[in-house]
């Protein structure tokens, strides 16, 4: 599980689906990926970085 991006997406105050929809994935490709049993691309990394205004690194 990646506990930046959740906690991140958290403090933002976006759901999985808010984050799912921004990026232009399921909800269901989402959850998977962010609770780890799947990968982000790398330009769906960069789009989750641009919403919730953080650096790769501090993400990823």
């Amino acid at each position: 599980m990646n506990h930046k991006l959740k906690g991140t997406r958290v403090e933002k105050g976006l759901t999985q689906e808010d984050m799912a929809e921004k990026i232009g994935i399921s909800t269901y490709s989402y959850l998977m990926k962010e609770n780890g049993k799947r990968d982000f691309t790398l330009t769906e990394m960069k789009k989750i970085c641009e919403i919730l205004d953080k650096e790769l690194s501090e993400i990823f």
